[in-house]
């Protein structure tokens, strides 16, 4: 299996391009598991989620949306280090509201979230997506977390940072922490930022605020983002949100 996962990401990968590494190693992982989408995050905490690579559109959108609710089975994976099944009962039960907005943006009813293991444990995520509602339940994660080992050690390999994600190094001029996803996400920090600044919110209280309004017009943060950024959305807008 790991040969076959290595031949997937090496024939896919563009050494011209290593933003995209990230996106070579879902669409391996998605093949080689014979799952329906597969996306990775970088998370060090919960307003500092990093979208780094996706097999696909669909499973780009589905972190999306589990980032914009702020809750779902990839951060309960990462908090807990350990392996989140997640069918479309447990869905229904735990996070019926990203279950529908999963559903209705990527056509995904059911997930399985690891932990990366090795220099990434407690810094990475892969989710695993099916559009099966059940499927979910029947897969088995031994294989998985294999290959969540193995992606950790290409990513590690293909580091800016040479000891790993902990070491205070500069960075190259593109890797893959450039990845165009990880590239829309800052653009979050950049409108809290400005909330930060123009409404004297704390970081917390300016992605909870800015939570809400994505979720109260169906939009992603990042679209609130670019809004706020092109100037189409301004902070004093948020104020009735606020009670004020």
């Amino acid at each position: 299996m790991l040969e076959d996962f290595a031949d997937a990401w090496l024939r896919d990968a563009d050494p011209g391009a290593p933003e995209l590494l990230p996106d070579s190693l879902a669409r391996a992982c998605a093949s080689v598991l014979a799952v329906d989408g597969a996306g990775l995050s970088i998370i060090s905490r919960p307003s500092l989620r990093l979208p780094i690579g996706a097999s696909s559109a669909a499973s780009a959108a589905a972190e999306r949306w589990q980032f914009t609710l702020g809750d779902g089975p990839c951060f309960r994976a990462h908090d807990t280090q350990s392996v989140v099944v997640a069918p479309a009962s447990v869905f229904a039960t735990q996070w019926s509201v990203l279950q529908q907005e999963m559903r209705r943006h990527a056509g995904f009813r059911s997930v399985v979230c690891l932990p990366l293991g090795r220099s990434f444990a407690g810094f990475g995520v892969l989710d695993l997506y099916f559009a099966s509602p059940s499927a979910a339940a029947t897969f088995d994660p031994a294989r998985a977390l294999a290959l969540a080992d193995e992606v950790s050690d290409v990513l590690l390999a293909a580091s800016p940072v040479p000891e790993g994600p902990g070491e205070d190094e500069p960075l190259d001029a593109t890797s893959w922490l450039d990845a165009p996803g990880a590239q829309r996400r800052r653009r979050v920090w950049v409108a809290l930022g400005m909330l930060n600044f123009e409404l004297r919110l704390s970081s917390a209280d300016a992605l909870a605020v800015l939570r809400g309004r994505a979720y109260a017009q169906g939009r992603s943060l990042e679209e609130l983002a670019d809004d706020m950024i092109e100037g189409r959305l301004r902070s004093e807008q948020f104020l009735p949100d606020l009670g004020r």
